[in-house]
């Protein structure tokens, strides 16, 4: 268990490969930064039933990485000493997929903005093309110009649109 708040009124438990990693966090301040905590812990729903520093209830979200999720809890409860300073290029399209699922984007756009700086520079560089997917999702839009442009610039050979997907379907099709 991390106390990513030692005063935290909810456990998220996220599994991966057998491996369960639980997150003490605040609800309120999740909240806060998500409209989609905010709808999950507002009373409605089973998530937001009997939160308690005392027995905090663990809530599951068996999709999320853990690791992921440890970032993006340490971000929005301020934990600046605990979150990485540079992430690949296929965890920040991981990272930025999570944003959106949480719609939790402003919260952490700081951070991203500072993370595609570095690989914005290297074109060449594999997996390039998936900061279209980041700076879209994220909501970039001189670091999307930057990203594309470069693409088309340097790489319109060997653009490959399901790197920059991710395996997923948000970009738009007439983007790719």
């Amino acid at each position: 268990t991390t106390a990513v708040d030692s005063q935290g009124d909810v456990m998220l438990k996220l599994t991966k490969n057998e491996s369960t990693t639980k997150l003490l966090v605040s609800s309120k301040t999740l909240t806060l930064a998500s409209i989609v905590f905010k709808a999950m812990f507002n009373g409605k729903f089973a998530e937001g039933q009997g939160l308690s520093t005392a027995t905090p209830p663990e809530v599951e979200l068996p999709d999320d990485d853990p690791v992921l999720m440890e970032m993006l809890c340490n971000i929005t409860h301020l934990r600046a000493s605990h979150i990485l300073e540079d992430l690949s290029l296929s965890n920040l399209a991981d990272f930025a997929i999570l944003c959106d699922k949480y719609a939790c984007v402003g919260a952490v756009y700081p951070w991203v903005k500072l993370w595609v700086q570095k690989p914005l520079s290297k074109p060449k560089q594999p997996d390039y093309e998936k900061l279209v997917l980041i700076t879209y999702l994220m909501d970039l839009p001189q670091e999307f110009f930057t990203a594309t442009q470069c693409l088309v610039r340097d790489r319109a050979a060997c653009i490959d649109p399901e790197v920059a997907a991710h395996g997923h379907e948000f970009l738009p099709a007439k983007l790719l």
